[in-house]
């Protein structure tokens, strides 16, 4: 989704988001997606100091804890 949404074809994990041309309005915009489409919350901060691993990462975590449980 970020590369997609920066307009790079394929990121390295370890690029930083800065990095590759993001900036504070395309990390809202990523945020605003990752709600939409999975539920997972990600603070804009996380986004625009994060590589892409950490992104990844934190929104993986953030999808699982909104996943309901299994009891």
């Amino acid at each position: 989704m970020i590369a997609e949404m920066i307009g790079v074809p394929e990121p390295s994990p370890d690029d930083s988001f800065v990095e590759l041309g993001g900036d504070s309005l395309t990390a809202l915009q990523v945020a605003i997606v990752a709600e939409e489409r999975w539920g997972a919350e990600v603070d804009v901060q996380e986004i625009v100091v994060g590589t892409v691993r950490e992104i990844h990462e934190r929104l993986l975590a953030s999808i699982r804890s909104a996943a309901p449980q299994n009891t």
